[in-house]
């Protein structure tokens, strides 16, 4: 017999997270309340939908999850690699360090400890193993 929830009586896998929300890093300020997490942005297809994200103009409520050693890294990757799609200047320079979540889906627990990730709402993943 499946062990059940003492507050939902629903199985024990199934019942409600107790999540603590730890408070938003002073250099992020206030973040919008609809927040979106793309994987593989520096490649082909993530960076098409990063694109195509940024010229609805959600270009604040999004985060990026991309393989560097910094952030400032990181986020010179995103913007080279988004280069290809020939977005304006002016939403290039929109981009900030602040949405640049260093990790690797091969690592999880390396980033799952980002306060960032709490606020998120929306997840494209994009990424992908390439090897050729």
């Amino acid at each position: 017999m499946k062990k059940l929830h003492p507050e939902t009586s629903a199985p024990e896998p199934w019942g409600p997270r107790h999540v603590q929300v730890s408070p938003e890093p002073p250099e992020m300020g206030r973040l919008p309340s609809s927040i979106t997490l793309i994987t593989g942005a520096t490649g082909f297809i993530g960076g098409a939908c990063a694109i195509e994200a940024m010229k609805s103009g959600r270009i604040g409520d999004l985060l990026f999850l991309v393989r560097a050693k910094t952030p400032e890294e990181g986020l010179m990757r995103m913007i080279e690699s988004l280069r290809r799609f020939e977005p304006s200047p002016a939403q290039l320079e929109q981009l900030s360090v602040q949405q640049i979540i260093l990790g690797d889906l091969a690592d999880v627990a390396a980033f799952t400890d980002d306060v960032r990730l709490n606020r998120v709402t929306h997840v494209m993943n994009c990424a992908a193993v390439a090897s050729f």
